[in-house]
């Protein structure tokens, strides 16, 4: 047996790190020995897609297919699709394609046709077939194998699915306002206004919009235009000019959904279709507010509804822009016209006006509200060149009224006022109504006592008349028996 050398009873360290090195190149970190060939496939631009376990070719759309080897291979890499049992041979039922890792040529054997060699890559132990079947290829499961110099090196069952275009989209309509003669940048994300696709189908989409004006100023916002597969994809629109007078722009667009990576083969018409919706667009160069109201080449600026208090003076602007000039007449209905001001100066009507279509003539309008309701002012203009006369209107909405808060408090009083007072009388009727039962019953009360004290007293008085009479009767008798001289009876005797 072998036996180490020991210097001064330690290993050599030389030995020591040799024997390590040694075991490591033979066995391997255990997590980078090369596992086994395999293939995996992907449409371009999206994650694989699968019907259960099972991968997803989509024919008619360019995929790539990972070769995943051991080593980078010396020999040539070949990619056959096929159909098992399909016959005739053709692009319905098998496909080969041929990497020479020498020259590091792609090619397609069969039909020169379905390869994409600019988007084909080898990186090492990875060859990546950018390839695709055509459209019109038999749908079912397929057989697909990679093979390094003849030898088959991996195999996989896929499952060929004929292309389908469906999608969802939404195309509102959209409005940008604009200051006049100031440049501006405006999107459509301020107002959370956006097109929008979804994709329903399998293949991916792209979508463009077009505009039949201001082609240069209106931009599709996005991190994408690709709507992916099972994707809900929104666009913002954007837009940029420069200074403008005062106008309405409308504009048309259309949006333009188209398949990505279709295979140009004899099938692929029926899945490039390009579909189109229109939807409009109006850019609004004016103040914020105010309606833009056009005669021909000119333009009158004015508020829809102006709101006035009551019993109050209200004034507002308009503004006129244009090429030839004006003459102007303002009336108002419900409320009070007190004067149309051009600066300082206030108009008298019809007022000649003289315009400019490089900048704006604002008039100040200024009335009174004398009474409770809805009133208007109207604005008359008459183009001097062109003979064309148009009415605009303003409505006025008045808010409040006259003071009535007095005669409702009055109101408020006289009413209080009456329902106290009868309180105050159905109390006093009712302390009436109790005080008569008691007189009544007091009154009887008393009758019942009267009567019967007077019968007592009436029987005393017929004793005592009784009484009376008898000792009359008595002192007569005794006198005519004694004679005429009455005597005193004697002490302690009894009269």
């Amino acid at each position: 047996m072998a036996r180490i050398l020991y210097r001064n009873g330690v290993l050599g360290p030389v030995v020591f790190l040799l024997l390590i090195a040694i075991v490591t190149m033979v066995l391997g970190p255990p997590d980078v020995q090369a596992a086994a060939p395999d293939l995996s496939l992907h449409m371009v631009g999206e994650v694989p897609q699968f019907d259960g376990a099972t991968p997803i070719l989509v024919a008619g759309i360019w995929h790539e297919i990972d070769v995943n080897l051991t080593a980078a291979p010396s020999q040539n890499v070949t990619l056959q699709a096929f159909l098992p049992g399909g016959t005739p041979v053709g692009p319905a039922n098998t496909y080969a394609w041929d990497f020479n890792p020498v020259t590091g040529s792609w090619t397609d054997p069969l039909y020169n046709a379905f390869i994409r060699t600019d988007l084909s890559y080898e990186s090492g132990p990875i060859v990546v077939f950018v390839v695709g079947v055509d459209a019109d290829a038999t749908v079912g499961l397929w057989t697909l194998t990679a093979s390094v110099g003849g030898t088959t090196a991996a195999s996989e069952t896929i499952e060929v699915q004929a292309a389908q275009v469906s999608y969802g989209l939404s195309t509102p309509d959209f409005t940008f306002r604009l200051d006049p003669f100031t440049s501006a940048q405006a999107s459509s994300q301020t107002g959370n206004v956006y097109l929008r696709t979804i994709n329903q189908g399998n293949v991916p989409l792209a979508m463009s919009v077009g505009f039949d004006t201001l082609q240069s100023a209106f931009s599709v916002v996005n991190p994408s235009n690709v709507a992916h597969l099972g994707s809900d994809a929104r666009y913002f629109l954007a837009l940029s000019l420069g200074p403008l007078p005062p106008q309405v722009i409308a504009v048309t667009a259309r949006t333009n959904v188209t398949p990505l990576y279709v295979v140009p083969s004899a099938g692929a018409s029926r899945i490039v279709a390009v579909v189109q919706q229109p939807f409009a667009i109006a850019v609004e160069v004016g103040h914020s507010g105010y309606a833009i109201q056009t005669i021909g080449n000119m333009v009158f600026q004015t508020l829809a509804t102006v709101k006035a208090t009551y019993a109050s003076l209200t004034t507002w602007q308009v503004y006129l822009t244009g090429a030839q000039n004006v003459t102007l007449e303002v009336a108002a209905t419900g409320v009070r016209l007190k004067s149309v001001f051009s600066g300082s100066q206030a108009l008298a009507f019809p007022a000649p006006l003289t315009l400019a279509p490089t900048a704006e003539l604002p008039l100040t309008v200024q009335i009174e509200v004398p009474n409770v309701g809805a009133g208007s002012v109207t604005f008359t203009i008459h183009l001097l060149g062109t003979g064309d006369t148009e009415v605009f209107t303003t409505q006025v909405a008045v808010i409040g009224g006259p003071d009535s808060s007095g005669a409702a408090t009055a109101t408020m009083l006289w009413i209080a006022g009456a329902a106290l007072a009868a309180s105050v009388f159905g109390l006093i009727s009712l302390n009436t109504v109790r005080h008569r039962k008691k007189l009544r019953s007091a009154a009887l009360e008393k009758s019942v006592k009267k009567g019967y004290h007077a019968r007592r007293e009436e029987r005393a008085r017929n004793r005592n008349r009784r009484h009376h009479k008898g000792g009359k009767r008595n002192a007569r008798s005794r006198g005519a028996g004694q004679g005429q001289r009455k005597t005193a009876p004697a002490k302690g005797a009894r009269p």
